[in-house]
């Protein structure tokens, strides 16, 4: 897969979108264009089960490969400029629940070459059916 093909994705529905004013279309285009050789790092996280792979899944398809990974559960997926890290979730193990918020605490916590944080984007994925946010993140 080539580096651009994500933002070119994007920049192709943002330009055929009938829900975003010509002016818009052109200020997120530069932007884009301007991003275009930028690594993207997006953290996806949330509880066990909640559906993060597949939230993935749906927003990169097939683009995404596996890249190497520890002997950790994190997932890392790769696709030219863009990393995505699948976090497993909480799993009510106490020990495996509190080593996973060290490796996350970790991971938010690193820097690339230029002292930029690695990790540009969190998204945090929940399940729909809890009524509120506490009981969807025990």
């Amino acid at each position: 897969m080539q580096s651009s093909s994500f933002s070119k994705q994007m920049a192709y529905d943002i330009s055929h979108s009938s829900l975003i004013d010509e002016f818009k279309k052109a200020t997120l285009q530069l932007r884009l264009h301007q991003l275009d050789d930028k690594p993207l790092n997006i953290l996806f996280a949330g509880p066990q089960g909640v559906g993060k792979t597949s939230t993935i899944k749906a927003l990169f398809g097939e683009a995404l490969v596996p890249a190497v990974t520890s002997e950790s559960e994190i997932q890392r997926y790769e696709a030219g400029n863009l990393t995505v890290w699948d976090y497993p979730g909480h799993n009510g193990n106490a020990e495996h629940d509190r080593q996973l918020d060290m490796q996350i605490g970790a991971t938010l916590s690193e820097q690339d070459a230029e002292g930029n944080p690695l990790v540009d984007m969190v998204v945090v994925v929940m399940d729909a059916a809890q009524q509120n946010l506490n009981e969807a993140t025990a």
